[in-house]
């Protein structure tokens, strides 16, 4: 006999209760879950989501590195601006947090840009349906593709925070620099 759940998580509750039942009316049956049933299952699973670690690490390190390199280069480059600015009175507790400001508003743009693009991706997956056939299985079943609303957030805001504060260590080296020297940069 298969028993279906809507909701895998109800799973142990289930099966606490039907084996709770079946030892009280002492019959001789056993309850399997799938993962016990199918190790294939459990295996390239756990395959998969090592694979999908792996990619995320490596793409987590290029837009941090992407970010860090961006917000370095734009204010080196502009040096002869930060000299200006101190030039005109502007202090460098100032200078600081006009970058940091800037930093976190390109950031913001570009985490709410992620945010549409990420949703407009996901309809698009839900309108397309795509399909593929798994490993032992005859048929070819939908592509399920889940959009995760607390991993938007935590993306958002790590995002937003290191675009932040990205910004302050290469401003205050710029800021240290003497007034005329900074002016001077080529």
């Amino acid at each position: 006999m298969t028993l279906l759940l809507d909701d895998e998580s109800h799973l142990p509750e289930v099966k606490a209760y039907l084996e709770a039942q079946i030892k009280r009316r002492g019959l001789p049956l056993q309850i399997k879950t799938w993962a016990e049933l199918s190790p294939l299952y459990t295996k390239v699973k756990r395959m998969f989501d090592i694979i999908f670690n792996f990619v995320f690490i490596i793409v987590f390190m290029i837009v941090v590195t992407s970010v860090i390199n961006t917000v370095t280069m734009s204010i080196i480059e502009r040096t002869k601006e930060i000299g200006t600015l101190r030039a005109l009175g502007l202090k460098r507790r100032g200078v600081i947090k006009l970058f940091a400001v800037e930093s976190a508003m390109l950031g913001l743009l570009g985490c709410l840009l992620g945010i549409v693009l990420t949703i407009f991706c996901w309809l698009l997956v839900k309108v397309i349906e795509p399909q593929w056939v798994p490993p032992n299985i005859p048929r070819e079943i939908p592509l399920e593709v889940y959009l995760i609303p607390s991993y938007l957030i935590v993306s958002f805001f790590f995002l937003l925070t290191l675009a932040t504060l990205v910004a302050i260590l290469p401003a205050r080296k710029a800021c240290g620099k003497p007034i005329v020297d900074a002016l001077d940069h080529s």
